[in-house]
């Protein structure tokens, strides 16, 4: 098993540089698409078109001023490098025409409690190839999607896939004890099957176990106010892009220009600019941090003052966000930026 020469570096400069483009190209042309629907994704597409997807939301939304913008920032990716490098490597199959079908399926809803819900295409993107006690790293180059890892002193350790059954998700009556991802149910913690979601003024145990629309706000399930209407807690309110402001009332976050005396006002990638009492973007490359968090792929310099590019590996590191691999030191080379390490 090949550990890193067939892993995909996305945190290196190039890499960036070129999925920065791609996500401009895609959001461009695509604004108001959801990031699937377009035919099957290609693999070194899919984290481009994911990022597309939720900036397209976003914008909808008011929680960013607009796409590029937004292609700016940070996103979280659909898959870890881990298994995007086993896809290559071909221990993971990889379902160009699932990932279309998921991201296609993907709320475009504004709605905070249908952010939760994902179609079952998503579970289908990648899928193993792995039978019973077969060597594995990670869970899903396994048939069973579960791979019991032996513990060892290297960062990546081996292990030997469960079974050589692909998992399937219980429905309403079943046992969800070895699987809790319902479908179209919820898995009642207390008798470990799947139970019928709970309706609007029924008490409830936790958000997920709600009827779509519904939350469980304080141990029943309710509707969450919407923009003007009155709430009590800061993420009360239905929209993604609404907070509980001063008011106590549903109020559409700040973004640039927007008049403000606190950063809770402004949308989670602004701040509150003490100096003109307005939402300001949080800072990216090259602007002034003075110890903030930088929202892009580079962090705050505490001398210059200003977000810099992340460090490669080899580079003199004091923490983990400083570094393209996350990884700062390890216990042969303290206060160093060590290379990704990936399973493949």
């Amino acid at each position: 098993m090949r550990h890193g020469d067939d892993a995909i570096d996305v945190h290196g400069d190039h890499g960036l540089l070129l999925m920065r483009a791609a996500l401009l190209a895609l959001l461009l042309c695509a604004c108001g698409d959801t990031g699937g629907g377009g035919g099957p994704i290609p693999l070194d597409q899919l984290q481009v078109a994911y990022k597309a997807y939720y900036c397209n939301l976003y914008v909808r939304c008011g929680l960013v001023d607009d796409l590029i913008t937004c292609s700016k920032a940070g996103q979280n990716d659909f898959a870890d490098a881990d298994l995007i490098a086993a896809a290559e490597a071909g221990t993971v199959v990889y379902d160009g025409a699932a990932a279309a079908e998921c991201l296609a399926g993907l709320t475009a809803s504004c709605d905070r409690t249908l952010q939760n819900f994902t179609p079952d295409a998503c579970d289908r993107v990648f899928g193993g190839t792995v039978g019973d006690l077969g060597t594995c790293a990670i869970n899903r180059e396994c048939l069973s999607n579960s791979c019991a890892v032996t513990p060892c002193s290297t960062t990546c350790c081996e292990g030997g896939c469960q079974g050589s059954s692909p998992p399937v998700r219980p429905t309403l009556g079943q046992s969800c004890l070895t699987n809790p991802n319902c479908v179209d149910s919820y898995c009642d913690l207390n008798t470990n099957t799947c139970s019928a979601y709970i309706p609007a003024g029924a008490s409830c145990p936790f958000g997920g176990s709600c009827a779509r629309g519904l939350e469980c706000s304080n141990g029943t399930c309710m509707q969450l106010p919407a923009t003007g209407a009155p709430c009590t807690q800061l993420y009360d309110c239905s929209s993604i892009g609404d907070y509980c402001g001063a008011s106590a009332t549903c109020t559409p976050y700040g973004l640039t220009g927007s008049a403000c005396t606190s950063d809770v006002m402004c949308a989670p990638w602004y701040r509150c600019d003490t100096t003109t009492s307005e939402c300001a973007l949080r800072p990216v490359a090259g602007d002034s941090c003075d110890n903030a968090s930088c929202i892009d792929d580079s962090y705050c310099d505490a001398t210059t003052q200003k977000c810099v590019a992340l460090l490669p590996a080899g580079a003199g590191c004091t923490s983990i966000e400083q570094c393209q691999s996350m990884q700062c030191g390890d216990s042969t080379t303290p206060n160093v930026c060590i290379a990704p390490t990936y399973c493949y």
